[in-house]
C-alpha cells in the first residue's frame, strides 16, 4: 500500500462524544505523494466495541489538506450504535480508498477489497448486489460489474489502519460521583467509600494496563467498573442506587 495511515482518537471530557484525527502526513509526506489527499474517494469507519461486536460505519469522511491534521472526525454514541459511550478498549479500524473502476473497464482485482461510491448507487457483481458504501472482494476472473441502478463509482481500497483506544469517560464519571459524596453533611458510612476507594484502585488499575497494552486486563477492568459503580446505594441520597 502506498500510504501509511494514522490517526488519534478522543474522548470528550463529559463522555459523549469522540473526536476521530487524521494525522496521516504533512506537506513533506502522507498524502503530498501518491496519491495526494484530493484522489481519496471514499473512507470507511470499523469499529470493535468492548464487548466485541464488530460495527461497521461510513460516515463520508474525507480528508481536507495534505497537512497534519488531515481532517477530523465527530463521533457520537448513536453512530457506532450505542446509547451511550460506555468504558473499555475501542478498536477502530480506518480504510481509505482511491482508484476508481468504471463498468466495463474490467478492472477489478482478485483479492482487492472494493467499496461502492455514489448515492443510491448499485452494482451487481459476481451474482451479488452492493448499493452505496457496501464492500466486496474482487474474485478470480470477474473482473467486471453491471450497474443495477442509479450512478457512481466504485472504489479500491488504498491503505487500512488499525488502532486500540482505552476510553474510561462513563467510569471515571461515576466514580467521582461517588467520591463527591463526600461533601454531603450527612455521614453516609463507611461502605460507601470503602467500596469507591476500591473502584478508584480498579480505575487506576485499568489505565495502567491500557498503557502497557494489556487491553483484555483494561477491557475487562473497565467494564466491570461500569456495571459495579452504577450499583452501589448511597444511604445519602435516601438508600437509592446511583
Amino acid at each position: 500500500m502506498a500510504i501509511a495511515l494514522d490517526f488519534t482518537l478522543t474522548e470528550a471530557s463529559n463522555g459523549l462524544s469522540l473526536t476521530f484525527t487524521e494525522t496521516t502526513g504533512d506537506a513533506a509526506g502522507g498524502y503530498d505523494g501518491t496519491p495526494v489527499f484530493s484522489d481519496v474517494a471514499n473512507t470507511r469507519f470499523e469499529w470493535e466495541l468492548p464487548d466485541t461486536n464488530l460495527v461497521k460505519i461510513s460516515v463520508g469522511y474525507l480528508p481536507a489538506q495534505n497537512a497534519s491534521p488531515n481532517g477530523t472526525h465527530v463521533f457520537i454514541s448513536e453512530d457506532i450504535g450505542l446509547n451511550t459511550i460506555g468504558s473499555g478498549v475501542y478498536t477502530l479500524t480506518y480504510k481509505v480508498y482511491t482508484d476508481a473502476c468504471a463498468q466495463g473497464a474490467a478492472c477489478i482485482t482478485s483479492g482487492v477489497e472494493y467499496i461502492v461510491t455514489g448515492s443510491g448507487y448499485t452494482i451487481l457483481y459476481n451474482g451479488n448486489a452492493y448499493t452505496t458504501n457496501d464492500i466486496f472482494i474482487g474474485v478470480t476472473g470477474i473482473t467486471d460489474y453491471t450497474i443495477q441502478s442509479g450512478s457512481g463509482t466504485i472504489n479500491g481500497i488504498e491503505a487500512s489502519a488499525t488502532k486500540d483506544f482505552v476510553l474510561y469517560r462513563k467510569a471515571e464519571k461515576c466514580i467521582q460521583g461517588l467520591l463527591l459524596t463526600k461533601c454531603n453533611k450527612c455521614d453516609c458510612g463507611d461502605d460507601l467509600y470503602d467500596a469507591a476507594m476500591e473502584l478508584l484502585a480498579d480505575f487506576q488499575g485499568a489505565l495502567v494496563a491500557g498503557t502497557i497494552g494489556n487491553n483484555k486486563c483494561a477491557n475487562d477492568t473497565l467494564l466491570r467498573i461500569d456495571t459495579n459503580c452504577a450499583n452501589i446505594c448511597n444511604d445519602c441520597t435516601g438508600g437509592g442506587c446511583i
